[in-house]
C-alpha cells in the first residue's frame, strides 16, 4: 500500500510557501531532509518532502498533471499514515486552486476535487 500522496504545485513552487497556511491550523517543524513535519498534539505526525523525483509509474500522469497546471510542475509528497490528520491537511491545502494530486491508486485530480471527495465520504481510504 502506498503511503503518500504525490501533490503537483506550478512551477517554481517551494516547500515553505506550499506549507505556510497550514501552521495557521498545525504544528510545524523542518526535517532534517527538507521536509516539514506536520503535527498535532496527541496524534501521529506526518510529512510533506519536496519531491523532485516523484514516483510517477503511467507515463501518462505527467501529461495529465500539466493540462491541469501547466509545464514543469514542482512534485511534493505527503505521507498518509495518519489518515485522519491527512485528510484535515488536504482540506487546508486545497483552499489553493492550483494543485493537484495524484494518489498513486488511479486517481489524478485538481486538490480541491479530491478535498470535495473526502468530505462526501469521510471514512474513505483512497489507498484501498
Amino acid at each position: 500500500m502506498t503511503d503518500t500522496l504525490t501533490i503537483a504545485a506550478p512551477a517554481g513552487e517551494f516547500i515553505e510557501s506550499l506549507a505556510a497556511p497550514l501552521s495557521e491550523m498545525f504544528q510545524l517543524a523542518k526535517t532534517d531532509f527538507g521536509g516539514i513535519r506536520i503535527a498535532v498534539p496527541g496524534e501521529r505526525w506526518i510529512v510533506l518532502n519536496p519531491n523532485p523525483y516523484a514516483e510517477i509509474e503511467d507515463p501518462d500522469t505527467v501529461p495529465t498533471i500539466t493540462k491541469l497546471i501547466g509545464a514543469a510542475p514542482r512534485f511534493f509528497t505527503l505521507t498518509t499514515t495518519n489518515l485522519p490528520l491527512t485528510r484535515r491537511v488536504v482540506q487546508k491545502l486545497a483552499e489553493r486552486r492550483d494543485l493537484v494530486v495524484d494518489t498513486q491508486h488511479g486517481i489524478i485530480l485538481p486538490l480541491h476535487e479530491f478535498a470535495e471527495l473526502i468530505r462526501a465520504r469521510p471514512t474513505w481510504d483512497w489507498r484501498r
